[in-house]
């Protein structure tokens, strides 16, 4: 049934995104917006939790003003889609002019000369157009390597994963992903991590954010420990119809001996530059994802109950 599952789905996305890549970018910004909204059609609670994580970040403002800032994230989806879509007709000149990378480089390259040409984490989010962010950034700097969700269907997930990897990034998974992490690192990589996703309790850390724990992942603090490599946030903020601008920053690492600690404040921090992000581009962020899902030991799963 899996097996067949998966066929369908690749029967039912690739013309879409073949489609998308064809077009006009206002044509296919246009188009890519109806698909997002049939998508999440088929995911009814998808709204639900957009409006919940927004009466938590944003308690403030008004039930009028999330539902625009959600409207505003679906056009952020629509976009992130088709840049996705797009993919195969970047060239280093077209990302070179349409993409500001200039601060986000010069910070990473300074990283490495400091460290002696250890790797470096960016470590990001699902924010603006994500999946274009780092093939721009392969085209004008480097390739990555990328930790990423798959979809559990193998067959879209590898014709999904050779457009990732069109400009010599390379994608892995989280089973077994912390070693990939080290790997790479250890290579002098540029390794690149979306770290606002929901964990599981026993591989996380908790960490305020918009002023309520949420599970983050280990990884990033206990691969810096063991490789001694540098952390920069950075995301891709929309500016225009396919233009976007890199904001980017070093997150310095805590001296804190106890590993544990450390990694606790890392995270702590990071998020604490994602929030301010937020807060300044509240449409730019995936709002329908369970961020506050997990809970710490003895508090009840019950943020999104009824949603």
């Amino acid at each position: 049934m899996k097996r067949l599952a998966d066929i369908l789905a690749l029967i039912a996305v690739v013309p879409v995104i073949e489609l998308l890549r064809l077009l006009p970018y206002r044509a296919g910004l246009w188009l890519s917006l109806q698909v997002v909204r049939v998508v999440l059609s088929f995911f009814r609670r998808s709204k639900s939790v957009a409006r919940r994580n927004l009466q938590i970040a944003f308690p403030e403002k008004t039930a009028e003003e999330h539902e625009r800032i959600i409207e505003a994230s679906y056009v952020t989806l629509a976009r992130n889609l088709l840049s996705f879509a797009r993919i195969p007709r970047l060239s280093p000149d077209y990302a070179r002019a349409t993409t500001d990378y200039t601060e986000t480089l010069a910070l990473i390259e300074r990283l490495r000369r400091e460290s002696g040409n250890a790797g470096v984490i960016i470590a990001t989010a699902h924010f603006g157009s994500f999946e274009g962010v780092v093939q721009r950034g392969a085209l004008v700097h480097e390739p990555a390597a990328i930790l990423a969700r798959g979809f559990g269907l193998p067959l879209l997930d590898a014709w999904w994963n050779r457009r990732r990897t069109r400009f010599g990034n390379n994608v892995f998974f989280r089973k077994g992903g912390y070693k990939d992490i080290v790997l790479h690192l250890k290579q002098g990589r540029i390794v690149a991590v979306l770290f606002d996703q929901n964990i599981k309790a026993k591989h996380a850390t908790f960490v305020p954010f918009f002023g309520l724990q949420t599970a983050a992942t280990r990884a990033l603090g206990l691969a810096v420990q063991r490789t001694g490599a540098r952390v920069v946030f950075a995301v891709g903020i929309e500016t225009g119809d396919d233009h976007m601008k890199i904001v980017s920053e070093e997150v310095p690492l805590p001296e804190i001996d106890d590993r544990d600690e450390l990694t606790r404040e890392l995270m702590t921090r990071l998020h604490a530059v994602l929030e301010r992000t937020i807060r300044e581009y509240p449409e730019q962020w995936f709002w329908i994802h369970r961020r506050w899902k997990t809970r710490p030991a003895g508090e009840p799963e019950t943020v999104y109950d009824s949603r």
